[in-house]
């Protein structure tokens, strides 16, 4: 899916975009107590094109990225692996209730630890690029607030 954002960093290997909030909020149920209005997202730029603070770009998402594989790794696992170790150490090996949870809650911790590690090292492999350069750098988004830090 490509988008469209205004640049407000740029830096050594990636460019940070600020993206308007999509037009799938008007339907999102929690839209009148969420406060997000910009999104700030860290882009590749592969093809290397001449980007300043202020240019509009076109970015998308890499192909192979799925939200489902993504979803099973950040929830589904973990909750295997918790729910898993807690029931098969108490019913295999006599654990109490809390001794199990808290040994489920270790691994679990290390699972999030080895994926973070793993993430860090692959990082480029995951982050949206830059497809191409939009022409004009004043097109005027009012719901994007450029924020300088």
């Amino acid at each position: 899916m490509r988008e469209t954002a205004k640049v407000i960093k740029v830096e050594k290997d990636t460019i940070l975009v600020a993206k308007s909030a999509s037009s799938s909020c008007d339907s999102c149920a929690a839209k009148k107590i969420c406060n997000v209005s910009t999104a700030k997202i860290p882009v590749l730029n592969p093809k290397k094109y001449d980007i300043r603070i202020g240019d509009m770009v076109e970015y998308e998402t890499p192909k192979r990225v799925s939200v489902t594989v993504l979803s099973s790794l950040l929830y589904g696992i973990p909750i295997v692996i918790l729910l898993g170790l807690s029931v098969s150490l108490e019913k295999l090996f006599g654990f109490n209730d809390y001794l199990s949870l808290g040994i489920g809650a270790v691994a679990v911790g290390i699972y999030y630890f080895a994926l973070n590690v793993y993430s860090k090292k692959r990082s480029n492999k995951f982050l949206p690029y830059i497809v191409k350069k939009l022409g004009d750098s004043t097109a005027d988004i009012s719901s994007i607030m450029m924020q300088n830090h």
